[in-house]
């Protein structure tokens, strides 16, 4: 299930539908994940995205080329532009214009990546789509660790404006079973998860900004999602020292 409010997932139909074959390699991450996996109907939804991050498996260079010139043979197009990422293309025109970030699993090939992402693609989620297409996505343990990564590695930006913290919470806010999925998860997930989260937690600006996060600016609420994340960081803590 998706939840009932997902902004995004008129989207994600638009990318299923013009991938094709295509979309049944890759797996999608970054934050049009996040409304698939809040669980409780009650909570906020994920916020709107422009574009849409998926990852894809390719052993070298010449590979993740010929998967280029298959996005090419679908309509998509690389903009071009000095600030767009050399993994980005575009489908269509405005105002039904898609944006695409495919990146490879292996880092040599773009010169970039996210350490999880070869894990995260081994233990994807299958989901269908309200059209009846099925994608694959990141699990819930998953999109914290590439999360918490990538904030670390844009230098830890200003947690009030951070979308890596914002999808975050939305995900610690709206799965109720995060934790059991956490405390099942692989320990050197939970150990880099913890480790990453320690120094967000100690940062009074992000203890601030939470409730701005949600639309109710709840402190009740933002207090239930501190306690989970202390015992985020507990788990990876045990298991420092335990494995």
């Amino acid at each position: 299930m998706t939840h009932p409010a997902d902004p995004n997932i008129a989207q994600l139909e638009a990318v299923a539908e013009r991938l094709g074959g295509l979309l049944d390699e890759v797996v999608l991450v970054g934050g049009t994940a996040v409304g698939l996996l809040i669980t409780d109907s009650a909570a906020e939804s994920a916020r709107a995205t422009y574009d849409v991050d998926v990852i894809v498996e390719a052993a070298s260079y010449v590979e993740y080329a010929r998967i280029e010139a298959r996005l090419c043979s679908l309509g998509f197009v690389q903009p071009g532009r000095a600030s767009d990422p050399i993994c980005r293309w575009k489908h269509g025109e405005k105002p039904d214009e898609l944006t695409l970030d495919l990146m490879p699993l292996d880092e040599n090939i773009l010169g970039f990546s996210n350490p999880w992402y070869p894990s995260a693609f081994a233990h994807a989620t299958p989901f269908e789509l309200p059209s009846g297409r099925r994608l694959r996505h990141v699990d819930a343990p998953h999109f914290l660790a590439t999360k918490l990564e990538a904030y670390a590695g844009r230098g830890q930006d200003d947690p009030l404006t951070s979308h890596d913290l914002e999808d975050l919470v939305r995900v610690v806010d709206g799965r109720p079973e995060l934790l059991d999925e956490m405390r099942a998860s692989r320990s050197d997930l939970r150990r880099a998860v913890g480790k990453n989260l320690a120094p967000v937690l100690a940062d009074r600006y992000f203890v601030e900004a939470l409730p701005g996060y949600f639309e109710d600016a709840s402190v009740e609420r933002s207090k239930r999602i501190i306690d989970v994340l202390e015992q985020l960081v507990a788990a990876g803590d045990r298991v420092t020292s335990t494995d």
